[in-house]
C-alpha cells in the first residue's frame, strides 16, 4: 500500500467540488472527508464572492473536534485576489481527532450582504505511528451493563480520558487517563434510565468536551455540562421512545453543535438544535419506515451540509434523509443493502473523496462496505467475513494514512483490526480478546506515542478493556519467504541534551524515511529520505534544535512502520 502519510497535506492545493446551492464557498482545504489531515495544517477557504475581512472571525468560521472540543482560531488572513481565507488554529490537532468546519452566515461580502447558506465540513486527523496489532493493556471496572464509549480530554489535563454509557446502572462511569495507557478508578454521574448510547462534544463552547447520553429507558437525552474539570452538571430533553444511538454534528450551519438520536420505539429519528448554550430543541424526523437501530451524521451528497443515514432493524435497508443546509431532512427512498445492519461507522474508505460506510452484519456474518457514488447512493457489498460482530470504529491503526476499522465480536469476546488497502477493501490484522459481550468500541491514543490504541465497553463483565497499538515489529517476525526485515533501534542517548544517534538495520535495499514527530503528529525534521543498502545504518540527530518533550521517531520502508520514543531534556 502507498504511503499516504498526509503531513503534506497541508500543501496541497485547492480541489474544488460542484458548490452547493447559494453557498458562497466554491473549495476549502483539506479537503471534505480527509482522512490524514496534519496537525498544524491550516484551513483554506475560497469564496465566490469578494468577503469582508472583519466578518472572518471565530463567530463566523467555527471548529470543533471531538477529542479537544471547541478550537479557538489563532489567525485569520484573507487574499482578495483569490478571495480565499486562511485560518490557523490555535492547537494542534490530537491523532486521529474528528474535525468539524462551519462556515456561517456570519460571513458577509464587501457589500454588507450576509452569506445565504452555511457550509460544513468534516476531516479527520493524520496518524504518526501504529501496526495495527493490538497488545498489552488490561480491564477497568464500569458500571453495570456498559453499552457504549466514548473519548476526550474531560479533566483539561491535556490527556484523553474514557466515559461509558451503562445501561444497566443508569449511570456514565469517567475513566481519567494519565498520557501514559493508565486510568484512574471510574467515577459516575447519574442520567436517564438505561442509556444506550453516549457521545462527547462541546455544547456550550467553552472550551470544554461534554457529553450527552441516549436514554431508552425514560426517552430522553441527559446532557452533561463539564466545568473543565472533568465534573459535569446534568439536565434532560425528551425524544421519541426508546433511544439507542446518538450522534453529533452542526446539522443546521449556525457553528453550534445539535444531537441526533435513532427513536427505535417510535420508528422516527429526534433532531436537537444546540442553542450554543448547552440547551437543545427538539424536531422530529419521520419517515423511517422501519424502526431504525442506529443513525450517522455525514455530508453523504457533497453539498455542503450534513445529512443522516439509518437502517432499518431487520430490513435489510438504508434511508437517507437529506439536509436542505438548514437543519430540515427529506426522506429518500429506501436503498437495499440485503441484510440487517448493526454498528455503522463512516469515513472515506477507497479514496474517492465521498464519505462511504461501514457496517458489521449479524444476519449474513460479513463486515459489509457501503460504498457511496458521491450523490448519497451506496452500493453495498460484503467486504470482509466477521463472525457474531456487533460494532465497528473506524480509524488509521497503522499510520498509513487511510481509514482502517476495529469491530467488536459480541459473542466471542473479541475485537479484531482490519487493515484497509487503501480502496476499501479489508484484511484481518490481529484480533485482541475484550471482556464478556464487547458492545461499543473506541479509537485513541492512549499512552501518547502516536498510534490509535483501543478500549472496548464489554457489557457482559461491567468492564473497560484497553489495548496498545504495537508500535514496531521485530526481524525476527520476518516470513521466511524472504519479506523485507526492518529495525529501528533504541535512541541513544535517551533522555538526550543536544545530539542523539538513530540506528536502524535492513534486510534488502529500499527506499527509507526516517523523521521526527512531536506528539500531535507535528513533523519536526526529517533525517533521511533515499534509497539504502541494506546492513545496518546511523542517523545523527540535533536534539538541541528541539523544545524539551517526547517526540517519536518513524521510520518507514516499503510498507512497514516502526516508532521509538525519545525525550529531549536540558
Amino acid at each position: 500500500m502507498a504511503i499516504r502519510f498526509a503531513l503534506l497535506f497541508a500543501v496541497v492545493s485547492l480541489i474544488a467540488w460542484p458548490s452547493a446551492a447559494q453557498s458562497w464557498v466554491t473549495a476549502v482545504t483539506p479537503v471534505p472527508h480527509a482522512t490524514a489531515v496534519a496537525a498544524d495544517a491550516a484551513l483554506t477557504i475560497q469564496f465566490s464572492e469578494a468577503i469582508d475581512p472583519g466578518s472572518l472571525t471565530g463567530l463566523s468560521i467555527r471548529v470543533h473536534g471531538n477529542r479537544r472540543g471547541a478550537y479557538t482560531l489563532a489567525d485569520v488572513q484573507y487574499e482578495g485576489s483569490t478571495q480565499t481565507a486562511t485560518v490557523q488554529l490555535s492547537e494542534t490537532l490530537v491523532p486521529g481527532e474528528e474535525l468539524s468546519v462551519s462556515v456561517t452566515t456570519a460571513v458577509h461580502n464587501d457589500g454588507n450582504q450576509a452569506m445565504p447558506m452555511p457550509f460544513v465540513w468534516h476531516v479527520v486527523a493524520a496518524v504518526p505511528g501504529g501496526t495495527g496489532t493490538f497488545i498489552g493493556g488490561g480491564a477497568e471496572a464500569v458500571g453495570s451493563v456498559p453499552y457504549a464509549i466514548a473519548a476526550s480530554d474531560f479533566d483539561g489535563d491535556g490527556h484523553l480520558d474514557l466515559a461509558t454509557a451503562d445501561r444497566g446502572s443508569n449511570r456514565v462511569s469517567i475513566l481519567d487517563g494519565d498520557g501514559a495507557g493508565a486510568f484512574a478508578a471510574a467515577r459516575t454521574v447519574i442520567v436517564g434510565s438505561q442509556p444506550e448510547g453516549i457521545v462527547a462534544g462541546d455544547w456550550n463552547n467553552d472550551g470544554a468536551p461534554d457529553l450527552a447520553t441516549a436514554d431508552a429507558g425514560t426517552s430522553t437525552v441527559t446532557v452533561l455540562l463539564n466545568d473543565g474539570a472533568g465534573q459535569f452538571t446534568t439536565s434532560s430533553v425528551a425524544v421519541g421512545s426508546g433511544p439507542h444511538t446518538i450522534r453529533a454534528g452542526d446539522v443546521n450551519g449556525d457553528g453550534f453543535l445539535d444531537l441526533v438520536t435513532s427513536d427505535f420505539g417510535a420508528a422516527a429519528l429526534s433532531v436537537l438544535i444546540g442553542d450554543r448554550l448547552g440547551g437543545f430543541a427538539r424536531t422530529s424526523v419521520s419517515g423511517t419506515g422501519a424502526t431504525p437501530e442506529l443513525v450517522m451524521i455525514r455530508d453523504v451528497d457533497a453539498d455542503g451540509d450534513l445529512d443522516l443515514v439509518a437502517p432499518s432493524f431487520g430490513g435489510g435497508t438504508v434511508r437517507l434523509f437529506r439536509n436542505d443546509g438548514t437543519g430540515g431532512f427529506t426522506a429518500e427512498p429506501t436503498q437495499s443493502v440485503g441484510t440487517s445492519l448493526h454498528g455503522l461507522c463512516a469515513g472515506d474508505l477507497n479514496d474517492d473523496g465521498a464519505v462511504d460506510v461501514l457496517a458489521p452484519s449479524s444476519g449474513s456474518n460479513q463486515l459489509v462496505r457501503l460504498t457511496n457514488d458521491g450523490s448519497g447512493t451506496f452500493d453495498a457489498e460484503p467486504s470482509a467475513p466477521v463472525s457474531a460482530a456487533w460494532f465497528c470504529r473506524t480509524g488509521d491503526i497503522d499510520g498509513d494514512g487511510d481509514l482502517d476499522a476495529v469491530v467488536t465480536a459480541f459473542g466471542s469476546a473479541q475485537v479484531t483490526a482490519w487493515r484497509n488497502d487503501g480502496t476499501g477493501t479489508f484484511t484481518s490484522v490481529s484480533t485482541a480478546s475484550t471482556g464478556t459481550r464487547p458492545h461499543g468500541v473506541v479509537l485513541g491514543d492512549w499512552d501518547e506515542d502516536g498510534d490509535l490504541d483501543l478500549a472496548t465497553a464489554n457489557d457482559g463483565s461491567a468492564s473497560v478493556t484497553l489495548r496498545f497499538n504495537e508500535g514496531s515489529v521485530d526481524i525476527e517476525d520476518e516470513p521466511e519467504d524472504g519479506g523485507l526485515g526492518v529495525v529501528l533501534e533504541p535512541i541513544y542517548p535517551n533522555p538526550s541534551t543536544d545530539t542523539a544517534a538513530v540506528a536502524y538495520r535492513l534486510r534488502r535495499p529500499t527506499a527509507v524515511r526516517l523523521t521526527v514527530y512531536d506528539l500531535r503528529g507535528r513533523e519536526m525534521t526529517v533525517l533521511v529520505n533515499d534509497v539504502q543498502t541494506s546492513g545496518s545504518h546511523a542517523a545523527a540527530m540535533d536534539t538541541e534544535q528541539l523544545a524539551v518533550g517526547t517526540y517519536l521517531v518513524r521510520l518507514e520502508a516499503e510498507g512497514q512502520v516502526q516508532t521509538q520514543r525519545m525525550t529531549v531534556t536540558r
